[in-house]
């Protein structure tokens, strides 16, 4: 394994370890609350609307874990796949930085401005999307010509 490629599995296992770490912080504010008696079963056993609004930033950083980042990981494995680059592994680590300062800034001050710009900073689709696309083509256009190549060196097969 090339050490781009152990750098996106590295980037990988990093935002894996911040999804674990939100859900044991979640854990940590919603339990004391059922415990202590400051939110009833009854009302949250349907709806979220029970829980105070703390819990309600950790709960949300939660679930943005398992939305955009899903596309990430899929982006690694096509990476590793293909054999990762070095601006492969420099969009992966940026990815999971801005994704770490998102959750960040969702879990404490919540300011929108600040955690849209940290969104949208995190967004691999429109560079990834490109490379990916163009490293495809490259490879397929390869695999043609060396086909071609091989198929120029055989003698001819007769058919009769």
């Amino acid at each position: 394994m090339t050490a781009s490629a152990l750098g996106i599995v590295g980037a990988m296992l990093a935002l894996g370890a911040l999804a674990i770490g939100l859900m044991i912080y979640l854990g940590t504010i919603r339990v004391p609350l059922v415990l202590k008696g400051e939110v009833k079963m009854r009302d949250i056993a349907v709806d979220r609307g029970g829980w105070p609004e703390p819990e309600h930033r950790v709960a949300n950083a939660v679930d943005n874990q398992f939305q955009l980042p899903v596309l990430f990981y899929a982006g690694c494995l096509l990476a590793l796949w293909f054999g990762a680059t070095f601006l492969e592994l420099l969009l992966a680590w940026a990815f999971v930085v801005a994704r770490y300062v998102h959750a960040y800034i969702h879990v404490t001050h919540n300011h929108v401005l600040r955690r849209f710009w940290a969104f949208v900073r995190a967004r691999p689709e429109p560079a990834v999307a490109r490379i990916y696309a163009l490293k495809c083509a490259v490879h397929w256009h390869m695999h043609q010509f060396v086909r071609l190549l091989a198929a120029r060196d055989r003698p001819p097969v007769n058919t009769y």
